[in-house]
């Protein structure tokens, strides 16, 4: 598996990918090793950048530059909490799936969860630039319209009931997501 080519594969092909995915045989280390550490990393890093170099504008007081170990320090607090995030997503998906007549089986779910958060993860280079928080929700819908095509190819789930399946894998997402921005934005209000 290539990471460039899996990732733009499941952001310009998600059915075709998805049918490829589900075949595959890997590790839930072999995901986090070959997949998800580089692109979890790319919102984290871009967000350190923008607010310890370029800066948070702020009026008539200027520009503020987070201090760099505050920075560091939300970077490693948010990559963490992504990590586990993709973990969190999985087992809910995972324990959820015989209330869906889907497949329990945790290596597909992990694998859901982790082609889902791609568009999030790419959208993460975003944060370098003010004002572009917009496409990182773009980008967030189209995960969960991954996980709606992911769901039934992989968890084995009737596509009719992919909507409930989803009410309930999408609050624990949404959720995750909040949660990490929440805590993003405390780090920052605290370090000035």
């Amino acid at each position: 598996m290539d990471l460039i080519e899996r990732a733009k594969n499941i952001i310009l092909r998600p059915s075709h990918e998805w049918e490829v995915i589900e075949g595959e045989t890997v590790q839930i280390a072999e995901l986090y090793k070959r997949y998800i550490i580089h692109l979890a990393a790319i919102g984290p890093v871009a967000s350190l950048i923008f607010f310890s170099f370029v800066g948070v504008m702020i009026p008539y007081e200027g520009i503020y530059y987070v201090p760099l170990a505050f920075s560091i320090t939300q970077a490693i607090l948010s990559y963490t909490l992504i990590l586990i995030g993709v973990y969190i997503a999985a087992l809910v998906i995972d324990v959820t799936a015989p209330r869906f007549h889907a497949e329990r089986n945790f290596i597909q779910a992990f694998k859901v969860s982790t082609y889902s958060f791609t568009p999030v993860w790419l959208a993460g280079i975003f944060h370098l630039i003010p004002g572009f928080s917009i496409i990182s929700i773009i980008f967030s819908l189209y995960g969960f319209y991954l996980l709606y095509i992911g769901l039934p190819a992989l968890m084995k789930n009737s596509p009719l009931k992919t909507v409930c399946y989803m009410v309930i894998v999408v609050p624990v997402v949404v959720f995750v997501l909040l949660f990490i921005a929440l805590m993003r934005s405390a780090l920052v209000s605290i370090s000035r």
